[in-house]
This record gives structure tokens, sequence and C-alpha cells, in this order.
């Protein structure tokens, strides 16, 4: 029996989104074990669903899988989706007969934590924990460098599964109408890593020549400090933070813009950069972590060296004023995108 776990409770999430496609395609009974939210109720449709009642509380999730193990058939393969879940699946596995493996979405060389302390102590608990693994799947070679450079873990113990993206052939991006602002798009946890304070500063500049419309789709930690700054740069007009969406709506919602940009210090994968690339969106990204393999500067988007402001919004510009660029790097980036062979894929 396969069983995944996951502490994330979103369907919109590229974690999310990556269990809800290996629930669908799966040819074995799966289990999904996970908090109660819109990841539960959509996998419910293709698999038997676990809700944890309180995730928070670390020994009763860990009694909670215990029993799920208990009534489940043998052989197992306990498959992990995320780093809290790494350590308390091993736990809560410990002393059963089963095929550990993690799926690792998150550590790239430059990702980090604001807590130097807590980052290193981090690392140190996630070498201990996936020493007890019996194979690691990293979404990006980025992530497989970092475990492999810089965590020491052994090659073979390590492949690499590209986060599957389909193609989203029931929406066609539409083209830009004369005369309306130019739709800006990202996808994102409101956290450190996606860096949208640097977003939010240079659109002053970008609204100073182009008239723009920028939503952003997410929530977290740093939302009302982004808001916060949203107003000291007299942004409320153009800015939307957008907040969770069902994901059918932020595929529409995708298909109805210019431009997706991506201003994040670390991502192991981007997701929501495939989702926008599988419609035929130009995309504009910092070139960090695995967002190059997606990514092909100058052909399926444009590049730009992390933390630089001026560059980041001189990329924006050459793409908005110019609508046979944006259009080539979309057709282009669709296109490659379909190119990924499933057997890439997680």
């Amino acid at each position: 029996m396969n069983i995944i776990f996951s502490l994330d409770s979103l369907s919109t999430t590229g974690g999310g989104q990556v269990i809800l496609r290996t629930v669908q395609s799966a040819k074995e009974p799966v289990l999904l074990i996970c908090p109660k939210g819109t990841l539960a109720d959509e996998a419910e449709k293709n698999c038997t669903v676990q809700r944890l009642e309180n995730s928070k509380k670390t020994f009763k999730t860990i009694s909670e899988i215990r029993k799920c193990l208990i009534k489940a058939t043998q052989p197992i393969t306990f498959h992990m989706h995320g780093i809290s879940a790494l350590w308390l699946g091993v736990l809560a596995t410990s002393g059963f007969q089963v095929n550990n493996i993690y799926t690792e979405h998150l550590l790239t060389k430059e990702y980090t934590l604001p807590n130097k302390f807590r980052y290193a102590l981090q690392l140190f608990v996630y070498k201990i924990f996936a020493r007890k693994l019996s194979h690691i799947y990293c979404v990006s070679h980025a992530v497989q460098r970092f475990l492999r450079d810089s965590l020491g873990f052994s090659q073979t113990k390590l492949s690499v599964a590209f986060n599957p993206v389909p193609t989203i052939s029931n929406f066609k991006k539409k083209e830009h109408q004369d005369g309306t602002p130019f739709k800006i798009v990202s996808i994102g946890n409101l956290s450190h890593i996606k860096n949208y304070p640097l977003l939010l500063r240079i659109l002053p500049q970008i609204a100073s020549i182009f008239p723009i419309n920028v939503q952003i789709y997410g929530d977290g930690t740093e939302r009302n400090d982004l808001d916060r700054l949203m107003q000291q740069l007299n942004l409320a007009n153009i800015v939307t933070f957008v907040g969770t969406t069902p994901h059918d709506e932020l595929i529409q919602y995708l298909a109805d813009a210019d431009l997706y940009v991506q201003t994040s210090i670390s991502e192991s994968f981007g997701y929501g950069i495939a989702e926008a690339m599988s419609v035929g969106l130009p995309i504009v990204a910092f070139a960090v972590g695995g967002i190059p393999e997606l990514v092909k500067d100058q052909q399926t988007g444009l590049l730009v060296p992390p933390y630089d402001e001026n560059l980041f919004a001189a990329a924006i510009e050459r793409v908005l004023k110019d609508p046979l660029l944006a259009n080539q790097l979309g057709e282009q980036g669709k296109q490659y995108l379909q190119q990924l062979s499933e057997s890439k894929t997680v």
C-alpha cells in the first residue's frame, strides 16, 4: 500500500499540486494523511484520505499515523513531503516494516532562514532523519546538488524527479488589449523566500512608464508587513493580494495575464512558474535554485542575477514594451514545458 504524508493543507501550493497529481495518476491504492483543507477535499476524489485532527500537536500526529500503519496492507511505501513531515514520518514509522521515501521541495544552496541558528538547527535535524530514508526524490538538479555537495548524501540515494505540470489545454492566453493595463501575476507563499518587498519597491518605476495591475496569489506570515509597504509606496490602486484561490480559477487568471514574475531568493523547482508557462505566459525571474532548469534565459523567459532590483525592473520593462518578444517567450516556454518527459516527474 502507498501512503503519502504531508502537513500541507492547501491544494494550490506547489507541493499540494504535486500530491494531487500523484494520487490522480496512481495505479495502486493510496492513503493520503494530511491536515484538513482543500488538499484533503480534492484528493478524496481519487484516494482515501485520513485528515489529521491537529497537525501542530506532534505526539497526536505521530499516534494518528501509527494507527494508519497498523491497518495498512503490507508492503507499505511511506512517502513524505516537506521537512516537518520528514521527521514526524520517520518517528511515526519507527518499528514498522516500511519503505520510507521522501520528496525534497525546498532546499537549495540559496535557501536560508532569517534566523541563522534556526537554519543551522533545521539542517542538522534534517541530516539525522534523512539518513533513515531509503531514497530521496529531488524536484530539480539544484536540489540534488545541494543535498549531495553540501549535506553529503550519496548520489545513489538521490534522484531527480521534476514536479508534474500538465499542459492546460482548456485555457489559452489572451492577447493584451491596447489601452488596458498590463496584468502582472505572481504566485507564492507570503514569506521571506518569495522576496515580495523587492517586487513592491520596483513597481512605482514600472507604473511610471506603463499602466499596470499586479495580482499576487498566496498567503503567509508576511501579509501584514506587505500590506503596510504597499500603502507606504502608494500602490493600493495597482497591487492586489488575492490570497488563496481555487486552482481552476488561478489558471484562468494566469491565462488572462500578460506577464509572470518571480522574485524568490530560492526556488527548488518553481511550480508557479511552470503553471504560468503552461498557458504561454512570458516569465521574468531571478536565476536561483531550480528556476534556470525551467526558464531558459532569452528563450523561455528572462533571468536576472539574484537581488538586482534595477535589472529586474529593466527585464519587466523590456517584456511589456515588446509584444513580439513577450509572445515568443511565452510560446517557447509552453513548448519547452511540454518536452519535459513524464519519466522525469514525481
